[in-house]
């Protein structure tokens, strides 16, 4: 049952979905001299600031403002899209066996 769902949407969103990764692999996000913001380089600074984009446009705010918990994974990627409001819990790896919560 799902399958087909799915099969459905990616087939009614598929030209929407090829534009987005045409987009995306338009930009030369090769790594380059760090700068203030960009400590990647410019490229891929371009390549983020283009994935926030896609995300605001393909409604990715929208489950932030659902009135429910949304958990997300490396939210540093996309600060710009996230309430002011969020809760953020930092996980750091201790040793290949342990974590912390550090905040």
């Amino acid at each position: 049952m799902y399958r087909e769902q799915l099969e459905a949407y990616f087939q009614d969103k598929q030209d929407m979905l090829v534009d987005a990764v045409c987009r995306l692999v338009s930009i030369d996000s090769v790594e380059g001299e760090p700068a203030p913001g960009a400590p990647f380089g410019p490229g891929p600074a371009a390549a983020l600031a283009e994935g926030l984009k896609l995300a605001e446009e393909l409604g990715f705010s929208d489950y932030f403002d659902a009135g429910k918990i949304c958990l997300v994974e490396w939210s540093q990627n996309i600060a710009g899209l996230l309430p002011a409001d969020c809760k953020k819990v930092v996980i750091r790896k201790v040793s290949e066996e342990e974590r912390e919560i550090v905040t």
